[in-house]
């Protein structure tokens, strides 16, 4: 999986942007992206805009990563009207755990 990091100094917040296909053979490159988010952030913004097809494999680690934000106290923000995430998460009750804007929610 190719994902971009980005930081802005200023607001200290990490951006992801997810690859267009997010599934368990790339799940070792998007755990180091997002791990490496939050070394120097306190605030990360995943971009799922590209996304095309997400797995459950990839789903499990952003639910962790969610997890891990909110028990380290860390903003967690969602960029770009993906329904393939939205229609993942939903048919597996995963909006909230995510964080995913209900307003866009399938």
């Amino acid at each position: 999986m190719t994902t971009r990091k980005k930081s802005s100094s200023r607001a200290r917040t990490a951006v992801i942007a997810l690859a267009a296909q997010c599934s368990i053979k790339d799940a070792l490159a998007l755990q180091a992206e997002l791990q490496a988010a939050l070394q120097p952030s306190r605030a990360v913004t995943v971009d799922a805009s590209a996304v095309e097809r997400i797995d459950t494999a990839a789903l499990q680690l952003l639910c962790a990563f969610a997890q891990q934000c909110s028990a380290e106290g860390r903003t967690l923000k969602w960029r770009g009207d993906c329904a393939v995430l939205q229609d993942t998460a939903g048919q597996l009750g995963l909006h909230e755990l995510l964080g995913l804007p209900q307003a866009v929610a399938a």
